[in-house]
């Protein structure tokens, strides 16, 4: 987040359709509710639009795309009961569809251990396969990083570094899309590049274009419709070709570089001489001093433990916000109250604009951090699951983070 004139900058963007395209098919298409449904949705009306997409789930039990869409209205209405039901349908119906892998995505984030039993469930089958599509996101659930490699992989290059500069506390870097220089937040808490349709026209690049394929989630946001589209995508030395990104409709924050550009990296990070020091995978020496600490992989989101006033709470470990941020019920599930004279303000994310309060923290702790009256951060929309670890807990520090071990090791600074 980037604290500027009263407004609060982005948070923690999760993609929940990271492979998302428009979806289509034959059945789907002829079918006069799914297309009302579709039409309804485009538009926002998620209650006119259910029960078309449940007589279009009756009428063609076979159209994984009805189910998918069904599904994904029914999450727009916060009915997460029926839309986790339908998810879970889709994986269980459809193997090797389109919906398939999006119900995946959406599943693998927040119900990963229906994916998971799914999971043992067929490696117990005597006609199950290890390169089965679950099995490989059970390794993604796992942190384990065998099966995720990314296609250009060869390509990449053994290690390269960048320069950023802090902006509130967020790291800014150079990056070129199709050639042309913009600045991009680099950003540990966002699954995937995210640009909006207004950077694109201003560097001269035609945006995507029809109905948007996608959701994402984060501060502000209630979902926020978005598009894939490949580009030319380098920073520093590395240039990764036909890559894709997620485009929303506007953006109000500069470009997030999120994990999908830099997965295949082991990554430095020294506020010393303000470098992103990236390695690939495997050529990375053994730490000699310091301090490990592990994670988990929740997507592609880095989950540590953090003890807020000596209570344990998961958190995502998020480079791109500035400060500690929690919605009202996890500060709610931690005890914590806000002060009456806690500073209000406004945060500004890719879902939108939100109120927000601020106020200090009694003690905060991760690993080797330990820090006493605590700035954080409490939105009053946002659909992220766990809070956010931001700069302001971490930045004086020098950490890697080493995806082989699932750990992000710490040294004092």
């Amino acid at each position: 987040m980037i604290w500027r004139k009263g407004n609060w900058g982005r948070a923690a963007v999760v993609m929940l359709s990271a492979t998302s395209c428009q979806l289509a098919g034959p059945s789907a298409l002829g079918d006069a509710y799914y297309d009302q449904g579709v039409a309804l949705y485009n538009r926002r009306d998620f209650k006119g639009a259910s029960p078309y997409f449940d007589y279009a789930v009756r009428n063609s039990p076979s159209d994984s795309n009805a189910y998918y869409y069904c599904a994904l209205n029914y999450q727009q209405l916060g009915d997460w009961p029926r839309a986790k039901q339908m998810y879970r349908e889709i994986v269980q119906k459809f193997p090797g569809s389109q919906a398939y892998e999006l119900a995946q995505s959406v599943l693998q984030k927040y119900d990963p251990d229906f994916l998971k039993k799914m999971g043992e469930q067929e490696s117990s089958s005597p006609d199950s396969e290890s390169s089965s599509p679950v099995a490989t996101v059970i390794f993604m659930i796992d942190g384990r990083s065998g099966s995720t490699r990314s296609p250009d992989w060869d390509r990449l290059p053994s290690e390269g570094k960048i320069y950023f500069e802090r902006v509130g506390n967020s790291q800014h870097i150079e990056a070129e899309v199709n050639g042309r220089r913009t600045s991009m937040v680099f950003d540990t808490g966002a699954e995937s590049c995210v640009f909006g349709k207004n950077h694109l026209q201003a560097l001269g690049i035609a945006p995507p274009s029809g109905p948007p394929t996608g959701l994402s989630y984060g501060v502000g946001s209630g979902g926020v419709g978005t598009w894939t589209m490949p580009v030319t995508l380098k920073v520093g030395n590395i240039e990764r070709s036909n890559f894709q990104i997620h485009v929303q409709q506007s953006m109000p924050t500069e470009p997030l570089l999120g994990q999908t550009f830099f997965k295949d990296f082991e990554i430095t990070t020294d506020p010393g001489d303000s470098s992103i020091h990236f390695k690939k995978k495997g050529t990375t020496g053994s730490q000699t001093s310091g301090y490990d600490v592990p994670f988990r992989r929740m997507g592609n989101e880095i989950i540590v433990l953090v003890q807020v006033n000596g209570k344990n709470c998961p958190m995502i470990f998020d480079t791109g916000a500035d400060l500690i941020c929690f919605s009202p019920p996890q500060v709610s599930a931690l005890g914590l109250s806000i002060p009456d004279d806690a500073q209000e303000g406004f945060s500004t994310g890719i879902g939108g604009t939100t109120r927000t309060v601020r106020f200090n923290v009694d003690r905060i702790k991760m690993g080797p951090i330990d820090k006493s009256n605590v700035e954080v951060s409490v939105v009053e929309k946002s659909a992220l699951d766990l809070p956010l670890l931001g700069q302001n807990f971490f930045k004086d520090w020098q950490f890697s983070i080493d995806s082989e071990r699932n750990v992000i090791h710490f040294v004092r600074r």
